[in-house]
């Protein structure tokens, strides 16, 4: 009897834990967002392909990652401008609040924002 409430009891734990994390489509888009740092850049077109230019370097895509800092009271948001499909948030977030300044930019953030849920006050 002992073992089944403790399977119960993990189980409800796991739901809990999974329901709370969230992948960078799970986002309710609709959420109030506030944007806190923002950085311009310029879009080219040439031939249907679009390039983002910033300082004069070209970045082949724009992402955005979503995430938690550690500590945070909120999740975040950064928009990248990057070669690099597969970047992380916490390798945006390690360069934002980091004094980390490669001498070759693989990637600019362009922006950075808090997702505060409604009726959430920060």
């Amino acid at each position: 009897m002992v073992d089944k409430n403790i399977s119960v009891i993990v189980i409800i734990a796991m739901f809990f834990l999974t329901a709370c994390m969230n992948s960078k489509d799970d986002y309710d888009y609709n959420s109030n967002v506030q944007p806190i740092y923002t950085v311009d850049y310029i879009e080219e077109d040439i031939e249907n392909v679009l390039t983002y230019i910033i300082n004069g370097e070209r970045y082949k895509n724009l992402v955005t990652v979503y995430g938690r800092s550690n500590n945070a009271r909120c999740d975040s948001y950064y928009k990248v401008l990057t070669n690099d499909e597969d970047i992380t948030f916490e390798k945006a977030d390690k360069r934002f609040f980091g004094s980390y300044l490669p001498l070759i930019e693989d990637f600019r953030i362009v922006e950075y924002g808090l997702i505060v849920a409604a009726g959430s006050e920060h």
